[in-house]
């Protein structure tokens, strides 16, 4: 069974949860795996880059086979 690539996202979310990452790095993780399918992003509420300007960063990204929300809290498709 193939994965989409915003389920590719939440594993990584979460894998970062489970190795006791804080509420950023799992953002982070989240966002630089996003990147790196090659997810563009169609909103956002700041500079998805820059983890420190909000603790309620919210960013969604679209890939070519699907769609991903992360946000400080959680992955959600």
């Amino acid at each position: 069974m193939n994965i989409t690539k915003a389920e590719k996202v939440k594993q990584e979310y979460y894998d970062a949860i489970y190795e006791n990452e804080d509420n950023g790095g799992c953002y982070q993780r989240a966002v630089n795996t996003a990147v790196s399918l090659g997810g563009i992003v169609i909103s956002g509420n700041n500079n998805y880059g820059d983890i420190v300007k909000s603790f309620a960063s919210d960013v969604v990204f679209e890939f070519d086979d699907s769609t991903v929300q992360i946000t400080w809290h959680g992955v959600f498709l």
